[in-house]
């Protein structure tokens, strides 16, 4: 079994990353799974597998993150990552008016959730 992690660039604006995968696909073999940064990049990486008739999850697993509603969308649905985002702000705005204050504050780690779904 060959198994080897693959690191590829890709820019987080829709399409931008298109590109890159595209490039990758054409190197070599197909991978077992490919985790996205984003749920953006994830929904076009799914295009560009059916584009060239992969199939997701048979041939390709695909996991994003963020769990934008779209990812509930998608042919197949997404399986992602979700954060909840409300009070990861409401962390960030408390830390800024602290630090503004001029007091220390400490880094907050948020606990994700895997949302299974059906690209895995």
């Amino acid at each position: 079994m060959d198994n080897h992690l693959a690191v590829i660039p890709a820019h987080l604006t829709a399409g931008a990353e298109e590109p890159s995968i595209s490039t990758y696909l054409n190197e070599g073999s197909l991978p077992d799974g490919i985790f996205a940064a984003s749920d953006v990049i994830a929904m076009n990486t799914l295009r560009v597998l059916a584009e060239r008739g992969v199939s997701v999850p048979g041939d390709v697993k695909v996991i994003g993150y963020d769990d934008l509603p779209l990812a509930e969308q998608m042919v197949p649905r997404l399986t992602t990552i979700r954060q909840d985002i409300a009070t990861g702000a409401g962390y960030l705005i408390d830390n800024l008016m602290r630090r503004l204050a001029d007091e220390d504050t400490a880094s907050v780690v948020m606990k994700p959730e895997l949302i299974v779904r059906m690209s895995t």
